[in-house]
């Protein structure tokens, strides 16, 4: 087996080039107390409202590629720069600077101002460099997530914590491709750019992820995943700034400042995005954005976060539930956003706070959420529906784990639909697996209703529409699972559905061989109709309701 050019890149963005142990850090060295740490931390931040300040965060994606976020602030203004520097190259792509709570966004020839997190990049995953690149403290509770004291030197402390079980299997076949490859080719094996990124894979893999803090400050210098690694540097506070650092004034911005629901709702929809997807891609990080029918204007669903996936509507559609990413543990949580004023609220308190939360479903009453969560243990494909109160935000689990997706709430919100899947072999994620449309009860009991995959309720309340899986077109019964027929003409190169709130109309993803999808707004019953959107990029995950 050789080692290839994809594996030394998977190498480089695991390493993440984490820095090997400083010979001079010192061991023996008492570890700080987490309380000043903390305590430090909440000064630099709180300094940080009434006073200016540089920094520079430094991404490692691998291959020597970074990505460097370059941020001056002050307490009411602030600048930022993203950019890309590969081969001695440096390119950037991205510059905010945000006046009077609002964001000006220049993206190569495009100048935008938004209300915050509202600016739509092409690059999709602008918005995570820019949430990591934020100075960071520690708190108490989160002491045992950092792992091993390693020692303080030059007034950074070290610590390590042991890699997830799935991280340390990878790393290991890795490991053992390149030991296979020094036999065969020791002087290929030993050539530095081959040679150091395994052994820092390698100190990874026995040491474990790092963190660092810096002991004056309280800020966190190094942090994040196996996968990704952080940097904050060149951290300073600024007497002054230079009088340009913040002007806008003379450059033509196209407004997108307006509330987006000042017009109404109904013409509102959820979904993904990448500006930067072409035909001939695989697959591409999308970003959730809100789209406006009337107007054709898209803009990003002001989630204040690294990214969020499109969930449901609340019942009076101002507001949206998504899954959104904590960056910081690696967790999809649940969160309720309100498009009038952006703000955030976390949902389903210590049940949700860890793990994946998706596919959000809102019953009739809008009194409660069902919502699949994927533990951080538990069967690799396995999730849990749990239902969440929407006043109190507090989360209950509703029945035993198992392969579920796709929920839509019974009209009498006593039970839900959704497609259960079982496996020939639940520990293989290859083995062949049934897809079956099933009804669960307010107990967390399971009913098999019929074959299918890819349900939803439509908006009569009595009919589910459903993707037969062996023809791959869509049909619809009742819901005991009688009266099959097929829906329109089977719609053969179409998905996702998501129904309009006027129950008339619904939105699908068309699928076409060489192009990007294309959304699509059809007439219930129908199988023609006409583009949401002609813009370029991937378009994915549309939620009408």
């Amino acid at each position: 087996m050789s080692v290839s050019l994809e594996s030394v890149c998977q190498v480089c963005l695991l390493a993440v080039m984490l820095a090997l142990p400083d010979p001079a850090q010192d061991p023996g060295k008492d570890e700080p107390a987490v309380e000043s740490l903390a305590r430090a931390g909440q000064a630099t931040l709180k300094r940080l409202e009434t006073e200016a300040a540089s920094w520079t965060a430094t991404t490692q994606l691998g291959g020597g590629t970074r990505v460097v976020v370059e941020t001056v602030g002050t307490p009411t203004q602030r600048r930022t720069i993203l950019r890309i520097e590969a081969q001695s190259r440096s390119s950037e792509l991205l510059r905010i600077v945000v006046r009077n709570g609002v964001w000006y966004a220049t993206e190569g020839r495009k100048a935008g101002k938004y209300r915050p997190y509202e600016a739509p990049f092409d690059f999709p995953t602008a918005y995570l460099f820019l949430t990591l690149s934020d100075p960071q403290c520690i708190v108490e509770a989160q002491r045992a997530a950092l792992g091993e004291y390693q020692g303080t030197s030059d007034g950074i402390a070290t610590y390590r914590a042991p890699l997830a079980e799935p991280t340390r299997r990878q790393i290991q076949n890795m490991l053992g491709e390149y030991d296979q490859m020094k036999q065969r080719n020791p002087d290929q094996a030993a050539k530095p750019d081959m040679a150091k990124p395994f052994e820092r894979l390698r100190d990874l893999l026995e040491n474990g992820t790092p963190t660092k803090i810096e002991v004056a400050t309280g800020l966190i210098v190094q942090f994040g995943t196996a996968e990704r690694q952080i940097e904050i540097h060149d951290f300073r506070w600024l007497d002054r700034l230079p009088p340009d650092e913040f002007k806008v004034e003379g450059k033509q911005w196209d407004d997108s400042t307006e509330d987006p629901t000042e017009c109404g709702t109904s013409e509102l929809l959820m979904i993904s995005h990448s500006g930067m997807w072409q035909p001939g891609m695989k697959s591409h990080d999308t970003e959730g954005g809100l789209f406006d029918l009337r107007t054709g204007r898209y803009r990003r669903l002001p989630f204040k976060g690294a990214t969020a996936l499109p969930g449901c509507f609340m019942r009076d559609r101002t507001r949206v539930v998504v899954s959104g990413l904590d960056a910081s543990i690696g967790a999809m949580g649940l969160y309720e956003v309100d498009l009038k004023s952006g703000e955030n609220r976390r949902l389903g308190g210590d049940l949700l706070a860890n793990g994946f939360s998706l596919m959000p479903a809102l019953s009739a009453d809008g009194k409660t959420l069902a919502v699949l969560h994927k533990r951080a243990t538990g069967g690799i494909l396995d999730s849990e529906v749990c239902l969440v109160d929407v006043e109190t935000g507090a989360a209950r689990a509703l029945g035993k784990p198992h392969d579920m997706a796709y929920l839509s709430w019974l009209p009498n919100g006593k039970g839900l639909i959704l497609l259960v899947r079982e496996s020939t072999d639940p520990s293989d994620v290859t083995a062949p697996r049934t897809d079956t449309i099933a009804r669960m009860d307010m107990n967390g009991g399971i009913e098999k209703v019929r074959e299918g995959t890819s349900p939803v309720l439509m908006g009569d309340g009595k009919t589910i529409l459903f993707q037969d899986s062996k023809s791959r077109t869509w049909h619809t019964c009742d819901l005991d699972g009688g009266h099959a027929k097929q829906f329109a003409d089977g719609l053969e190169r179409y998905g996702d559905p998501s129904p309009a709130p006027d129950g008339k109309r619904m939105i699908m993803m068309h699928f076409r061989s060489g192009k990007a999808p294309e959304p699509m707004i059809l007439p219930i019953g129908e199988s023609k109709g006409i583009p949401a959107t002609t813009a370029r990029g991937l378009w994915a995950s549309p939620a009408w309701r």
